[in-house]
């Protein structure tokens, strides 16, 4: 049975001092930027709660509680800074179905620019194996998986 779940990765305190560390090339992010939310306050926001499953912790730390053979066709990285988004990046590819996407927030923001860096390194890294679109809202971008790879 394919069961259809929405997962949630958030520290839920903002953004940790090691990855503000290793960004202050790409942005002026201080830990613990975005800390004002909570489990929740997005829980209340979830039009069906008993399909999301909420991960706690620093990420890819709270990968752990999963049982590794998930697959994702839609996964959605907003992360702001580099290194997040990089782990992001090597953890889900790994793990997208068939046709999957990988949404990538702030590529063209002004005033993040460690997931454009972020991007470009797996590009590199990868080469040939994906393609990159933008899509529309002038911020995002979309990572595809090059057909026959």
């Amino acid at each position: 049975m394919n069961e259809k779940r929405e997962c949630k990765f958030d520290t839920f305190e903002g953004f940790a001092e090691k990855d503000v560390a290793k960004d202050t090339a790409f942005s002026f992010a201080k830990a613990g930027d975005y800390a004002n939310t909570s489990v929740r306050l997005v829980m209340s926001k979830m039009p069906n709660p008993e399909q999301v499953r909420v991960h706690k912790g620093y990420f890819p730390d709270t990968t752990k509680e999963l049982s590794g053979k998930e697959r994702f066709c839609f996964v959605n990285l907003d992360m702001d800074l580099y290194e997040p988004t990089y782990n992001g990046l090597l953890y889900f590819t790994a793990r997208m179905s068939a046709g999957g996407v990988i949404l990538i927030h702030d590529y063209f923001a002004d005033n993040f620019k460690g997931p454009k860096e972020a991007v470009h390194r797996f590009l590199k890294e990868n080469q040939g194996s994906y393609q990159i679109f933008p899509i529309g809202d002038g911020i995002s971008v979309m990572l595809v998986k090059s057909e026959g790879v």
